[in-house]
């Protein structure tokens, strides 16, 4: 690919250069009369120009995608990280949105035109990071090409946890067949991490879950009392089980983030010997 034509050419020119500077040091070294010296000096300066002018093209390459690199956002491995997909419309955003305490960061994907979303969650001072991969994980397997397989596989050893996010009213344009086609690639190119199935846009489901009421009332009484502790909202569900919720709503959201918080504890493993990565880094 690019990148490593580049980088080859990056190493011929480095070798060359260092062929032409042993031949003419030792050509300077070897003769006692000035004029040779020059000489030597002068087909050493013009040979190294000319590998150099071949270079050069490899050079503007790959200064270019190390500013794209700088300006890519950074996921904080050190912090759990939520991995939101699903069908495209089938309301990442605007659930990703709903949670975060802030507005989501957005940036491209070095090489591609696809972008990053990534918002952020507080829960007793820890920060929970949600990455919502529009381009990536919305698409069969069969139309992504390597770099975007490799995104997937660098999401693989930094998630936490896998929300897939489904619509059962069809409304985001995909059937349900093909959302279900989706889920078992994801679960193919995720195969490490686990996976929470949520049933997205609950107000537009006819007739609305059965315990919508029940789940409303809970979470706004523990709104009201402050938010506080770790209690074990009941969770919304569609007609199939399925944990649900409306962003538009905002029923079911608290009762599934204090869910997506107990199963991103779980799955992480805490050895007392030993100390967490990035523990030197100041904050």
């Amino acid at each position: 690919d690019d990148y490593r034509h580049h980088l080859s050419m990056l190493q011929w020119g480095a070798s060359q250069v260092q062929r032409i500077a042993t031949q003419n040091n030792r050509k300077i070294v070897r003769t006692a009369r000035i004029e040779l010296m020059h000489e030597a000096r002068r087909e050493a300066y013009g040979r190294i120009g000319s590998i150099m002018g071949r270079v050069v093209p490899s050079l503007k390459w790959l200064n270019e995608s190390r500013e794209i690199l700088k300006a890519l956002l950074q996921i904080d491995n050190t912090l759990p990280v939520i991995v939101v997909c699903g069908a495209p419309n089938v309301g990442k955003s605007a659930f990703i949105r709903a949670l975060s305490s802030g507005n989501m960061e957005v940036n491209h994907y070095p090489f591609t035109t696809k972008q990053i979303h990534i918002g952020h969650f507080h829960h007793r001072r820890l920060q929970h990071q949600m990455v919502d991969t529009p381009g990536l994980l919305d698409r069969p397997m069969d139309e992504r090409n390597s770099i975007e397989l490799q995104a997937i596989a660098a999401l693989e050893h930094v998630g936490s946890l896998v929300l897939f996010l489904v619509d059962k009213t069809e409304t985001c344009g995909m059937s349900w067949e093909d959302q279900m086609s989706l889920l078992e690639d994801v679960e193919r190119l995720l195969p490490g991490t686990e996976l929470l199935v949520v049933s997205s846009k609950a107000d537009a489901l006819n007739p609305l879950p059965e315990d919508w009421e029940l789940v409303k009332e809970a979470e706004e009484r523990w709104r009201n009392n402050g938010a506080i502790g770790e209690p074990k909202l009941p969770l919304l569900h569609d007609d199939e089980g399925r944990p649900t919720m409306s962003a538009l709503e905002n029923v079911g959201l608290d009762a599934l983030r204090l869910e997506v918080v107990r199963k991103v504890k779980a799955s992480q493993v805490v050895d007392p010997l030993t100390l967490p990565e990035g523990w030197h880094r100041s904050r």
